[in-house]
């Protein structure tokens, strides 16, 4: 939600640069309304609603193509920019998913150190068993099953005519 309050600047700068004022509850809920419907060809229906609220508030259509080009500029400059802010060499970026994994894993060794035996619920089949912490949610049994379980992957196959 506080995305799309952002978002609205877009349309409030844009307006200033063409020194066309209106009030910002205006703006806002022209450009709110515009970015949340912009599914799939964002130019064309986030566009249109801008087009249709701004043209019943006085704005010319040169007008309202100079609003709606500034915001797709303004718009995708920052995206760009903040990917080339982001990004490194792909030899030397780690994943996101290899980080959340680094993360959880130390984690999990830190609770390990601290966590005392305690008697739990299997989670799978609701038998009690002494857990080594609270990252053990699963008896032995069920673990050993799940790790034998074949993968999605394999369990499905694909047949084409």
């Amino acid at each position: 939600m506080l995305n799309y309050v952002m978002l609205t600047g877009y349309d409030a700068l844009a307006l200033r640069y063409i020194r066309r004022p209106l009030a910002y509850r205006r703006i806002a809920l022209a450009s709110f309304i515009g970015y949340t419907l912009s599914i799939g060809l964002s130019v064309f229906s986030g566009s249109a609603v801008r087009y249709r609220f701004y043209a019943t508030w006085g704005l010319s259509t040169v007008q309202i193509a100079e609003v709606v080009a500034c915001c797709i500029l303004t718009l995708w400059l920052g995206i760009l920019a903040n990917r080339r802010e982001n990004s490194r060499s792909c030899w030397t970026q780690e994943r996101s998913e290899d980080k959340i994994a680094r993360v959880l894993r130390r984690r999990s060794k830190r609770s390990r150190k601290t966590a005392t035996p305690k008697e739990r619920a299997c989670l799978r089949c609701d038998r009690r068993f002494l857990s080594e912490g609270p990252h053990n949610r699963l008896c032995q049994t069920c673990r050993e099953f799940l790790a034998g379980a074949p993968t999605p992957v394999e369990e499905y196959h694909f047949s084409f005519p």
